[in-house]
């Protein structure tokens, strides 16, 4: 017979911590004891095991507070992303709305959405490195093309560039067959904008250069090296050796007229982004030069992942696909139940982002075959109002006309009612659903699977359901999948998916 315990020393008497050990209760704050029943020398015995699990203890302790942080950084990016969708989206309809005068939007309305995003790039860059840190964070390899990243990224940093008067200057250099090279996209776009952002706040005048090379590797098939240098205040030695580190920031003494935005996170996280792409230089992933009031240069090289390789660095699960080869020539796609194509899951804070929108899609729509009538075409749910009028704005502006439902009952209740009373051209059904994945009384994944069950028992027309969620983790956009959407994206949503999605599954 084996008996176990914990024995607290702590809590305990001076007399009793004798008796059981004097050695061990002196060196252990948490001992398991294990009483065994034997004989010796033909005698009835007691043994005692001590086992000091004071360490063990502590880990478990320090790794459910760890879960816990993790949960409770993606409950609160869920509770902001949810407002920042629709204040982002409102804004920009009042920037795009020709009634306002150019001064009002100059002043006023731009600044606002700039200070949104804002805070939706501090919100990502929280919830990435809790991901990090739990070792969660997923990256997607495929092939990219470069050209168009760095259009991208351009794109997003003309306007802070022309509001502070600098210039911007871009040398890119190509060397391989094809300007494209297999890598995360998104990540890899992250890094970037990091670099240039950070040029633009810290540079008062003059100019910042982006400098892009992408050459051929014996090794590697092909290398990347991306620099960006500016003509800014220049960064310490001292504050050279805190760049890395976290919360960090680096220190502005007098230069007030700076805006030091930012929660010290962002070269932490594009440090060890480059390490999980996988960085030339294992010791080194990026590379700065400074010289104070003179300006900075941030560099780095990354090299490219061969198609259809697994890799676990940094305990980080990796997904590499490689869609440089023709559609023929791959094995054929895996599917789901409602036979539509499962895509790979990109990182939780650019989801949407990743092309998977394929032709294949367009098959759902059939809208072209149909005789069009004013009836409401696409239908919102959601139990936000502002997230409605937020998405009904937009549609809005595309040119299609939308109802909504603030939980899943009721939007399954208004497919049933348009499908039992058709208009008088015969229009039976919606042609596309935007969901939100998280209401009350019925959820966007539960009315899904329900819609579904309908479409196949031939109780509704066939509707194409795009998910809109405020969760970004992976498993959450993963369960919208599985429920049975088309597609998932993530808020705040883009306009320029939500026209996408618009050309795929309903068009003109």
């Amino acid at each position: 017979m084996v008996v176990t315990g914990r024995f607290e020393t702590g809590n305990q008497e001076e007399g009793t911590k004798l008796a059981l050990s004097k050695e061990a209760v002196r060196t252990a704050n948490l001992l398991e004891i294990k009483v065994m029943a034997l004989t010796f020398r033909e005698k009835p015995a007691l043994a005692l095991i001590f086992h000091d699990i004071t360490e063990r203890s502590l880990i478990d302790i320090l790794e459910n507070n760890n879960n816990y942080k993790n949960r409770l950084l993606a409950s609160v990016s869920h509770e902001l992303r949810t407002p920042l969708n629709a204040s982002i989206n409102l804004v920009q309809a009042a920037i795009d709305d020709p009634r306002l005068p150019a001064s009002v939007k100059e002043d006023l309305l731009i600044p606002s959405l700039d200070s949104n995003r804002l805070l939706l790039y501090l919100i990502n860059d929280i919830l990435d490195f809790s991901q990090m840190s739990a070792n969660k964070l997923r990256l997607v390899f495929e092939k990219a093309d470069i050209k168009q990243t760095i259009e991208d990224c351009l794109n997003l940093i003309t306007m802070q560039v022309n509001k502070k008067n600098l210039s911007i200057e871009t040398d890119i250099v190509i060397e391989t067959p094809t300007p494209q090279i297999c890598t995360d996209h998104n990540r890899l776009k992250q890094i970037i904008l990091n670099f240039l952002s950070n040029a633009i706040k810290f540079t008062l005048e003059g100019s910042i250069k982006l400098t892009v090379k992408l050459m051929p590797s014996p090794e590697y098939n092909s290398i990347l090296y991306v620099e960006v240098s500016d003509t800014g205040i220049g960064i310490s030695e001292e504050d050279q050796k805190r760049l890395f580190k976290v919360y960090e920031k680096i220190e502005l003494g007098r230069r007030t007229s700076l805006n030091s935005s930012g929660v010290g996170l962002g070269l932490v996280i594009s440090n060890n982004l480059v390490q999980m792409l996988g960085p030339l230089n294992k010791n080194q992933a990026i590379k700065v030069e400074s010289t104070l009031n003179k300006g900075s240069t941030f560099s780095f090289w990354i090299t490219e992942k061969k198609p259809n390789g697994l890799s676990n660095d940094a305990n980080v699960t990796r997904e590499i696909e490689d869609h440089s080869t023709s559609m023929e020539e791959l094995s054929p796609p895996k599917r789901g139940s409602n036979n539509r194509v499962v895509p790979h899951l990109d990182s939780p804070l650019k989801f949407e982002e990743k092309n998977i929108l394929s032709k294949q899609h367009a098959t759902i729509s059939n809208s072209a075959s149909k005789p069009r009538c004013s009836c409401p075409r696409i239908l919102v749910v959601d139990d936000n109002v502002f997230n409605i009028i937020a998405l009904q704005t937009i549609l809005s502006k595309f040119g299609y006309v939308s109802d909504t439902a603030y939980n899943g009952q009721v939007a399954i209740d208004k497919i049933k009612q348009r499908q039992e009373n058709p208009c008088s051209k015969n229009c039976r059904q919606f042609d596309l659903v935007f969901m939100d994945c998280n209401m009350p009384i019925l959820d966007g994944f539960e009315a899904t699977k329900r819609l579904k069950e309908m479409m196949l028992f031939g109780e509704i027309s066939t509707i194409a359901i795009v998910g809109c969620t405020a969760l970004v983790q992976p498993h959450e956009l993963q369960r919208a999948l599985d429920s049975g959407m088309n597609e998932c994206c993530t808020k705040p949503l883009e306009r320029e998916k939500i026209s996408e999605f618009l050309k795929i599954f309903v068009g003109k």
